[in-house]
């Protein structure tokens, strides 16, 4: 009996060892040519089934997620992938809480001689978009695409993913935190001016 069980564990180990050596991911070569392809994640054509991890039954039927891509290119593969990632979770705080401000400015100057000006005109408008301290926490990666460029660097495409009823609570978290350590603020101001203070000395 001990026979047989051996030679199981033995053909065990080796189908577990030929499953380990068998996940491996293969780069894909770019060549020298423009790339005119890409993944069709990456453009927004998210399987939403997949890569938010809902069920048809149960808890997560209804689950909803907010994605963020981001893509690197660098000689070294770890920072072409930490670098697509960034840029992916600063995507998912964008949709968090990201703000808009929109500033016009109009400028009216004279240019010229003396008897012989002309007033010029120029208007700028600038929009900027704000991303404040955002707790992006709790994102899981839902796929991902690396690629050897034609000079020999790595091209890293990045897709994260986190529910969004998990970011909105992050929110509320953030905000509560916030308006405690204000109101803690204040608190210490307080103690700190105290009242004005009573000395009382005896007679000498």
């Amino acid at each position: 009996m001990s026979k047989y069980l051996k030679y199981i564990m033995i053909a065990s180990l080796g189908l577990l060892l030929t499953n380990c050596a068998s996940q491996t991911y293969k780069i894909k070569k770019e060549g020298n040519k423009t790339v005119t392809k890409g993944p069709a994640w990456y453009m927004a054509d998210i399987a939403e089934k997949e890569a938010c991890n809902k069920k048809r039954f149960g808890k997560t039927k209804n689950k909803e997620c907010i994605y963020g891509v981001g893509t690197a290119v660098s000689p070294s593969l770890e920072l072409a992938i930490d670098k697509a990632k960034m840029i992916a979770k600063a995507e998912m705080a964008d949709i968090i809480q990201g703000e808009m401000n929109k500033r016009a400015e109009l400028y009216i100057t004279e240019v010229g001689q003396e008897n012989n000006k002309q007033v010029v005109t120029k208007v700028e408008s600038t929009i900027v978009n704000i991303i404040s301290k955002t707790k992006v926490q709790g994102y899981e990666e839902w796929n991902k695409a690396v690629y050897e460029t034609g000079d020999g660097q790595y091209r890293d495409l990045d897709g994260e993913e986190m529910e969004k009823k998990s970011a909105l609570k992050k929110i509320r978290e953030g905000e509560y935190e916030s308006a405690f350590r204000k109101k803690q603020g204040q608190k210490t101001a307080e103690l700190s001016e105290g009242p004005p203070s009573l000395c009382v000395y005896g007679d000498s």
